[in-house]
């Protein structure tokens, strides 16, 4: 493309535009006059004309019909605010690549990264003010939510915990774009999925909560006219709320990540049943009352450790017998989940038949603890459990471990 004569077009286009505020500016480069040797120079260059011209350009969550009067727009002000050199830069650079350079966004409630950290190759952890100015942003964190002393004196605002992060994943979308009166391109929706893997994942970090409450995708800055196109997004809706922000930093993702590389290795029936158990151990976390969380580690641990639906008798002393088996080879220490763990059904059975808790249980061979502690302990117990499972490589066969087969990590 001969930039050289574009520069030219786009400088006389400039000055010959009054100096005016950039509101007037947009208002004024509206009229068809003003930029009708610029269109007309556009209509020149064949790949410019390939993406531009009257079509449907791909902008992530859909198409979004374009035309070279939009990108004539877009060079009149990137050249006002970024210089004509490095605006037909970009211009030049997006020509040369056979894909549009997108992300999707998956915001994050419930952690606080301290630093951008690398999730995977294409998956970053980011601080959620980091992200590009957008409407999805700021409709999740408007302006006034960062006002801590506002927040708490509101019960209403106070009780929404905006996103601290966000999950940022590279995409390369294609085609760029498509004729408006040919045939739509069949192409596959972006998929949210590895990063709802990842939310679900960051369970195991400490006693997080992370939980998503919005999805998009967006262009890069730096593709042409990308602040122009029209976008969708998506706000999904946790049944209990996030409370708390647990800070995260790449060395704690270092510790988990060999964990993550295994999970994904699992077969998809083994998957689900871990990405159910996460769920709700985090769920439970978010629960305020000790009856609602006593109620969701119990899906838990049956999720975890009865799964197989084997032996339907006798549920309780079951799972207590094989989560002590996995969980530990001295026997003292297998004694002690055994006592923990009928501790706990004793909650999670008034819980659910009662509605009821009392302050303190009873702890065979223990004396009395309180509720709290208890389920704090079996929360611990569960997150132990599911990296073990991982470790192994999927479930235990359960009848062999209760006969005395040692069992080997990957």
């Amino acid at each position: 493309m001969n930039m050289g004569g574009l520069k030219v077009v786009i400088e006389k286009t400039l000055n010959n535009i009054p100096r005016m505020s950039r509101k007037d500016t947009e208002y004024y480069i509206a009229k068809e006059e003003v930029l009708s040797e610029l269109v007309e120079h556009l209509k020149q260059n064949e790949d410019i004309v390939h993406i531009f011209d009257d079509k449907m350009m791909n902008s992530g969550g859909g198409y979004s019909s374009i035309q070279l009067r939009t990108l004539a727009k877009w060079l009149i002000l990137a050249s006002i605010n970024h210089g004509i050199e490095k605006t037909l830069s970009q211009l030049e650079n997006f020509l040369s690549i056979d894909y549009t350079p997108a992300i999707a966004v998956l915001a994050v409630s419930g952690i606080e990264p301290t630093e951008r950290m690398q999730i995977t190759d294409t998956i970053e952890l980011i601080p959620f003010q980091e992200l590009p100015d957008s409407m999805p942003k700021h409709a999740l964190y408007p302006v006034y939510l960062q006002d801590d002393g506002l927040r708490i004196m509101n019960p209403v605002i106070g009780s929404y915990n905006p996103p601290k992060a966000a999950l940022v994943k590279k995409l390369q979308l294609q085609p760029k774009a498509y004729d408006k009166n040919g045939e739509k391109p069949s192409t596959n929706a972006i998929k949210f999925s590895d990063l709802y893997d990842v939310v679900k994942f960051l369970t195991l970090h400490t006693d997080a909560t992370p939980v998503a409450t919005g999805s998009w995708s967006e262009l890069t800055e730096d593709v042409p006219c990308a602040n122009m196109l029209g976008g969708g997004f998506g706000y999904p809706s946790p049944e209990v709320l996030v409370n708390k922000d647990m800070p995260i930093r790449q060395e704690d993702w270092d510790d988990l990540q060999p964990y993550y590389e295994k999970y994904l290795k699992l077969n998809d029936k083994e998957k689900d049943l871990l990405s159910i158990v996460l769920q709700r151990i985090n769920q439970a976390r978010r629960r305020h009352r000790l009856e609602d969380r006593a109620i969701d580690q119990g899906i838990a641990y049956e999720v975890l450790f009865l799964n197989d639906k084997a032996h339907m008798e006798q549920l309780s002393f079951m799972l207590r017998l094989r989560a002590s088996l996995l969980l530990e080879n001295d026997i003292t220490k297998r004694k002690e989940i055994l006592d923990l763990f009928k501790a706990f059904y004793t909650c999670r059975s008034k819980a659910t038949h009662e509605g009821k808790l009392e302050k303190k249980i009873k702890v065979p061979n223990h004396g009395k603890m309180e509720v709290e502690k208890l389920l704090e302990r079996t929360d611990g117990l569960c997150i132990e459990a599911i990296k073990k499972i991982i470790n192994l490589g999927g479930f235990p066969d359960w009848d062999s471990l209760m006969l005395g087969a040692e069992i080997e990590e990957i």
